[in-house]
């Protein structure tokens, strides 16, 4: 699958981030309780919005896919949930109208 350039310097930042911190001395020593400690102890901490951690999630798959040397699985992962929308309309109280005299 092609990707826009912008989105592969982010995921390869992120990559670079996650392979800076945990210092792996092969490829294939990634595995799902790595990368769930990584999650829990460095993207968590920093309270990223939960579309930045899901962009890391799709990168971490992007790369997995390109060295089939790793085998994490993805559904062990924390993801982050789904952030409500509160509708405009339920958060306004229209004023009562004044009264006419």
């Amino acid at each position: 699958q092609l990707r826009s350039s912008s989105t592969i310097h982010t995921y390869s930042s992120m990559i670079a981030q996650l392979l800076h911190h945990i210092k792996p001395e092969k490829l294939s020593s990634l595995d799902t309780s790595t990368i769930q400690n990584y999650i829990k102890k460095v993207l968590l901490p920093r309270q990223l919005a939960s579309a930045t951690h899901r962009q890391f999630i799709a990168a971490l798959k992007s790369f997995c896919s390109f060295f089939k040397v790793i085998e994490i699985d993805f559904d062990q992962l924390p993801y982050p949930k789904k952030e409500s929308k509160i509708r405009a309309s339920s958060s306004i109280n229209p004023s009562p109208s004044p009264s006419v005299k």
